[in-house]
């Protein structure tokens, strides 16, 4: 068991030790006589400075469902792995310093609330739903190169950026980038063979879909699409932009008096193609 305290708040942490660090487990925090507003920041890279430990893990829970609770520090470089649930439904206001996480690997699903940029370079895994409950504006890497997990983006209305799509995943879930409105482009640069209902509904009609593989197998109910689309397809919808002709005929193998995709697939000889959008040789 280890603790911080000030004059405001008492922070206690149970930790587990392992071969490449230790594990917050569980935690309590704790006003401090007649304070009622723990309106400081629980520094976890304090507690790793203070007490020598290597904090490589929050576990799962670890902060779920804290009240009272204002921002929480995770500055620890040696960070890996963040849990399931680390985070879901805390009174958090900030995970500091600005989501940035250098060597994080590992997010949980429904594992972060309240974030708004969340910076991890070298993350291989994201659980499904992990930033349900936040205010996305920024995330880095762009370039998706791990597992895609449900509803990754769902609602990040403000999440803003070119992303690339490089994963092993041959599969778009369901609601990736459902209402991410204000997402510029998306460039596809690994096979896929289904997209699932919903997976980039409600995205703006000025964003582009630069698609340098061939056109998915499967593509489902409202999968690209703008809203209103479905009973009005004149509606302005994002444009996919297709770095061949057989690649755009694939697609408007789907159009129908549903999705009209025959009216928003784009077949864009690749010279003109803006080099950062394609596939490099």
């Amino acid at each position: 068991l280890v603790a911080i305290s000030n004059s405001v708040w008492h922070f206690a942490a149970q930790v587990s030790d392992g071969e490449d660090g230790v594990t917050l487990t569980s935690s309590v925090v704790s006003s401090v006589g007649q304070s009622e507003a723990l309106d400081k920041t629980v520094d976890l890279s304090t507690l790793q400075r203070d007490t020598g430990y290597r904090l490589t893990r929050l576990g799962a829970n670890v902060f779920k469902g804290k009240g009272r609770l204002g921002s929480v520090c995770l500055a620890c470089e040696d960070l890996l792995v963040i849990g399931d649930n680390a985070f879901e439904g805390s009174s958090v206001t900030s995970i500091l310093p600005e989501e940035v996480f250098p060597n994080l690997e590992t997010v949980g699903v429904f594992a972060f609330q309240r974030a708004r940029r969340f910076v991890a370079p070298k993350v291989k895994s994201i659980g499904a739903e992990a930033f349900e409950g936040t205010a996305l504006t920024n995330f880095y890497p762009t370039t998706l190169a791990f597992p895609l997990p449900y509803k990754l983006f769902y609602k990040q209305r403000n999440l803003r950026g070119d992303f690339v799509i490089d994963s092993p995943s041959a599969t778009i879930p369901m609601m990736l980038f459902g209402t991410c409105i204000s997402v510029s482009s998306l460039t596809f640069n690994s096979p896929v063979d289904t997209v699932e209902d919903w997976a980039f509904y409600d995205c703006s009609p000025r964003a582009k879909f630069y698609w340098n593989v061939p056109a998915p197998q499967s593509l489902g109910m409202c999968a690209i699409g703008a809203r209103g689309s479905q009973d009005a397809p004149s509606k302005p919808v994002p444009q996919l932009i297709c770095a061949t002709s057989k690649i755009a005929e694939g697609f408007k193998a789907f159009a129908d008096g549903t999705t009209n995709l025959s009216t928003r697939v784009n077949f864009v000889p690749k010279e003109k193609i803006d080099s950062k959008f394609l596939t490099k040789e």
